[in-house]
């Protein structure tokens, strides 16, 4: 029995090592089943550590399939077992914390990445783990951070990560260290030094095995946002390219959808709305598809919604708006304060073609800011002066000046 969990767990492992997810999945389940049969979950230690690390290799396989919401689960599970015998799954604990704070990221859920990524850091500390890995997730933290703009926490931690870079050289890229120091120059504002640190760590990327592709496509767009934060389009425009050229074959890949919505967003800023049009509806489809609804598809659709009023396209507008309206009611629910200011968008597009429409969009936005901000917000006594308008547009005074008043008190 434990031979053949210690086989199954192996040649999964090495599937995994050789980039296989299909058949490294396969072996990983037939070890999970062995142990579930002959001994269950609630067998011996170490049965309870090959199970938990053969879930958080399923993890690993899954992302690689690009099954993020799959993969998290499993991180999730391998995490609580391992928590379970924590004595003997120290430095597991913290690996697994590591994956799981980075997926966050990667699916565009900050405040988790951030939660988790500290949890790791602070687990990493507690058990006495100097690492490359503990440079790696303060490094991840930093980029967090900068993101948020929080410029002094992102330094402390790119700096950290900086200083365990160059302790543990041996088992970092040597593009690692170069790519902290150059953020870190950034925000400290010696954008000439960010720049040499940047093109030694393209000069590496540009040559990067294809098995980090999906890490490639990460780090040339991180550098791709600097550049553009800093005003230097060219080198922005070409770090956008070749990061989309780094993800070239994973369609699928949220790296890849998240650098096309941030070359779309940069396009956008120079006018080229019809490409980046383009490039944001792509990201678009990939988010949907493999994260559903979600801060990052809303945001995505908004940005869309901006072009199609830049081009004056009402109905492309309204659509947009219907999706970010349903979008927002699925994640958190239809009597959200967050669902009022996109009927209240909605309502407005309604207003010229159907007054009738319009108003019980506005009806309904008035009634879940009534509850959720008060009834004398500010936003309150704007939606009832629209309601007003409609009113007396269409000759009903009585109701037209109900609203007005209503407005006027507040």
């Amino acid at each position: 029995f434990e031979l053949a969990t210690t086989i199954l767990y192996c040649r999964g492992s090495v599937h995994l090592a050789n980039l296989e997810p299909t058949r490294s999945l396969k072996q990983l389940k037939n070890c999970i089943k062995v142990i579930d049969e002959f001994k269950g979950f609630n067998g011996d230690d170490q049965m309870k550590t090959i199970w938990g690390l053969s879930i958080l290799k399923m993890g690993d396989a899954l992302l690689l399939m690009d099954e993020y919401r799959e993969a998290m689960k499993h991180y999730v599970q391998a995490l609580d077992a391992l928590y379970k015998d924590a004595a003997n799954n120290r430095v597991e604990i913290g690996s697994a914390l590591l994956r799981k704070g980075r997926l966050h990221q990667m699916m565009g859920q900050a405040e988790n990445a951030k939660r988790v990524l500290k949890e790791c850091i602070q687990w990493k500390r507690e058990i006495g783990e100097i690492s490359g890995e503990v440079a790696l997730a303060l490094s991840y933290l930093g980029d967090v951070y900068s993101d948020e703009k929080s410029t002094q926490e992102a330094i402390r931690s790119f700096e950290s990560a900086s200083g365990l870079f160059q302790a543990f050289s041996e088992e970092i890229e040597e593009s690692d260290l170069d790519l902290v120091a150059g953020k870190t120059a950034e925000l400290n504002g010696q954008y000439e030094t960010c720049v040499e640190h940047f093109n030694a760590v393209i000069e590496f990327l540009e040559h990067a095995p294809d098995e980090r592709k999906i890490r490639t496509c990460y780090d040339f767009r991180c550098i791709a946002m600097i550049f553009e934060r800093n005003g230097d389009e060219e080198k922005a425009a070409e770090a956008y390219d070749m990061s989309i050229a780094a993800s070239e074959d994973a369609d699928g890949s949220l790296e890849r959808a998240s650098t096309l919505f941030h070359k779309g967003s940069f396009l956008m800023t120079r006018n080229l709305n019809n490409e980046a049009l383009k490039l944001l509806e792509t990201s678009l489809k990939t988010r949907i598809k493999k994260l559903g609804p979600c801060e990052c598809v809303i945001t995505t659709l908004q940005k869309i919604a901006s072009i199609h009023r830049s081009n004056g396209d009402t109905k492309e507008i309204e659509n947009t708006f219907k999706k970010i309206r349903d979008c927002t009611e699925v994640l958190y629910g239809d009597d959200s304060e967050k669902v009022a200011p996109v009927l209240y968008e909605l309502a407005e597009l309604k207003e010229a073609s159907n007054q009738s429409e319009a108003l019980a969009l506005f009806g309904k936005c008035l009634d879940i800011q009534k509850r959720k901000l008060g009834q004398t917000h500010p936003e309150v006594a704007n939606t009832l002066q629209k309601m007003g308008s409609i009113h007396a547009s269409k000759e009903n005074f009585h109701k037209a000046y109900d609203c007005f008043a209503g407005a006027v008190d507040i």
